[in-house]
């Protein structure tokens, strides 16, 4: 996962480290050890939101790396996504969860076909895409199923601009989707 920070990014590897590198230069600043291997992290404020293969959700000070905080679902959290004062994340086991922002209250919000691999918005949903190829649309509110649609090859990444959902496949491939029908 990355992230921005003022003029830096930092970038989780499974080598148990976040490391911030100035975005003008292209230094490395800072090494963040973190317990585990970073799956994906997301930022709010100050504050890091770092994901594991153990199955914790850490809570940092982007500043200094320092832990704030733990929470632990024992299950390996892929994907981390903010929208509307709530933090999404999403697991290999295919379970979505949701907590407010500033607290560590995930509760369940959705389960899906396959392992949830990426989750973004646009604006009005949430969109997961999976290790099997599938898309999910979920209301961000009300978690109301809206659609399924499916790629051809696992859901890596996913990014909404423009109207149009961005998939980065395991093929290697950017595939392009039209949420309202799927095309």
């Amino acid at each position: 996962g990355l992230a921005l920070q003022g003029r830096d990014v930092l970038a989780a590897s499974s080598d148990g480290n976040i490391y911030r590198v100035d975005l003008d230069t292209g230094a490395l600043e800072d090494m963040i050890p973190v317990a585990g291997s970073p799956l994906s992290l997301t930022r709010w404020g100050n504050t890091l939101y770092v994901t594991t293969d153990v199955g914790d959700m850490q809570w940092l000070n982007a500043d200094d790396g320092s832990l704030i905080d733990t929470y632990y679902v024992h299950d390996p959290l892929q994907a981390t996504m903010l929208f509307g004062n709530r933090i999404f994340t999403g697991s290999h086991s295919t379970m979505v969860y949701v907590s407010p922002m500033g607290e560590m209250d995930f509760n369940f919000f959705t389960a899906c076909g396959g392992s949830v691999n990426s989750i973004t918005t646009n604006g009005v949903d949430v969109v997961i895409g999976a290790l099997q190829g599938t898309v999910y649309i979920y209301d961000a509110e009300t978690g109301v199923y809206k659609g399924t649609w499916n790629v051809q090859s696992d859901c890596v990444g996913v990014a909404f601009v423009e109207d149009r959902l961005f998939i980065a496949g395991s093929d290697g491939k950017i595939h392009k989707m039209n949420l309202a029908n799927g095309a």
